[in-house]
């Protein structure tokens, strides 16, 4: 499975000001053939929508990963839901990280490389 997380610097709340610049939120892209399954999890849903192109202009990693049916996701870090949280739970990723900035800190180390739209 190949998934892209894409970080932005969308200020959307009054606490982004406490985050790292440019690493405000995260959305996640699976690839599929043709096209891409957006997830942005939001404080009130999560959307959900098909598009044909990663986003421009965008931090945007990439992972290579296989499909782990038996990995238990549950974590501290995961009772909170956040766009951290539910990143991390769709890619089936066993972090601690609590902020955007710290899950591409994460991914950098454990095997996703950057990718250049």
């Amino acid at each position: 499975m190949v998934i892209y997380f894409e970080f932005t610097g969308k200020d959307r709340y009054w606490w982004s000001r406490f985050l790292k610049k440019g690493f405000w939120h995260v959305d996640v892209y699976i690839e599929k053939t043709g096209y891409f399954i957006r997830i942005e999890p939001t404080l009130a849903n999560i959307n959900i929508e098909m598009v044909f192109d990663l986003p421009k202009n965008s931090t945007i990693l990439k992972l290579e990963k296989e499909l782990d049916l038996e990995n238990r996701m549950f974590n501290l870090g995961n009772a909170i839901p956040t766009c951290v949280s539910v990143a991390k739970m769709l890619a089936g990723v066993r972090a601690t990280s609590l902020t955007p900035y710290q899950l591409y800190k994460y991914l950098l180390k454990n095997g996703a490389i950057e990718y250049g739209t």
